[in-house]
This record gives structure tokens, sequence and C-alpha cells, in this order.
């Protein structure tokens, strides 16, 4: 076996750290990889491949980790990461959640603000997401039917984006449910019948490449939305 220099492992470690910093879980981390490089392990990649890498991850603006502090918080902690698995956000850490906060209630932070203001921050956001072709209807106990039409206005995303071209002309729901397997293997049914965990793993594999509008334009590497989720 060929000795891993120490420069390289190096960048091997940043990698890890900096997806784990942006909040990727390995699927989502290995389907930004996949993107940049056709390669879904770290260890695969060149050394100028990891350095693309690096740099995509140390600059992208990811979601954050601020963690909502009561109920109606965390509604709208949770829209707000819906807004940027969707892409309609040019960032969405902390930093900017807290920006948006602030223009919409005059609070310089989300657990600053009292329910009546919170409220005003999720519809705010829900019109957001409306505006990106995802209905958040009232009523949705649960939040499955958010969550299936957040999927399905990423799916529409990707075609926008070209990033759909295995299937093309098949944009429709068996194709939808065909990649969405992909991402969630272990489901056998259609999108229609995922479970809010598994739509939510479905909204963060495909987050990335939602947000490829705000990145600098890349030649496309041939492939439909995340290949097959490598799972150990």
């Amino acid at each position: 076996m060929t000795a891993v220099s120490p420069a390289r492992r190096a960048k091997l470690g940043l990698v890890h750290s900096l997806a784990a910093k942006a909040g990727l879980d390995d699927d989502a981390r290995r389907d930004a990889m996949f993107r940049l490089t056709g390669q879904r392990s770290a260890r695969d990649c060149s050394d100028a491949q990891l350095d693309a890498i690096i740099a995509e991850l140390d600059g992208a603006k990811f979601h954050g980790k601020q963690k909502a502090n009561n109920s109606y918080t965390a509604k709208t902690k949770a829209l707000w990461i819906a807004c940027w698995n969707l892409g309609a956000l040019q960032a969405g850490d902390d930093r900017a959640l807290d920006a948006f906060v602030k223009r919409q209630t005059g609070k310089d932070r989300l657990a600053f603000v009292t329910p009546g203001e919170a409220n005003a921050v999720t519809e705010a956001l829900k019109s957001l997401l409306g505006r990106h072709g995802c209905d958040v209807p009232a009523g949705d106990v649960g939040g499955l039917i958010a969550r299936r039409n957040l999927v399905r206005a990423q799916w529409a995303r990707l075609g926008e984006l070209g990033a759909i071209k295995a299937l093309v002309g098949l944009r429709n729901d068996w194709a939808l449910d065909a990649y969405a397997r992909k991402v969630c293997p272990g489901a056998f049914r259609g999108v229609d019948d995922f479970t809010a965990k598994e739509l939510d793993q479905l909204a963060r594999a495909w987050a990335t490449s939602c947000a490829r509008r705000w990145y600098e334009p890349r030649p496309a590497q041939g492939v439909a939305g995340p290949p097959p989720s490598s799972r150990r």
C-alpha cells in the first residue's frame, strides 16, 4: 500500500472537518464531492481535486448549527433550512439567518424574538418558499406535505439547472421516485409514501446541487442528480 504523505493526510482531514462545519452528513458530503470531481470518496481524489473540494467547502455558506431555543423558533429554523435546501438563499448560515430576522423584526438574533415576531419571520419564509415553487400548507401536522412539496420543488430546480440528464424528458413522478430511491435505497415506495426522515434525507442530499445557482458555473458532469448512495 502506498504511504500517504503528511500533506495529503492533512488535506483529507480538512475535507472532513470543513464538511462537518458546513453541516453536511456523509451522504451530502459525498454528493458535493461527486459533483465537483466525479469521485464519492476523498481517498480516490487527486491532490488537485482535493484542493477544489476544500475551496468549495471553505467558501460555501451552508446552513449553520444555530439551535432553536423553543418550539416557535424551531419552526423558523426548519423553514430556513428548507429555503437553503431549495436554493432560495445565497447564504444559509447563522449570520445570514440573524440578518434576515433583523430585517423582519429589528431583533439582532433569532433567539431574541417573541412568538409574534417569530410568526412574522416564518410567514416571510413561507412566502419565499412559495416564490420558489414550494407551498407550505396550513394545518400540515407533522410537516409531511411541506416536505413532499420541498423535494418536488428541488426536483424542478434540478431540471432547470440541467442536473437531470440521464432520464431526459422523464421529469415525471416515475423519474422522481427512481432518483429518490437512489438517495434512500431502503425506501421501496414513491416519494408520496416516504417518511419524514426519508424526505429530510432526500432534501439534504439535493441541497448542494440546488444551491449551484449561487456559485461559479462548472462543466456538467453528465449525471442526473445524486448517484446511488454508497453506504457502509
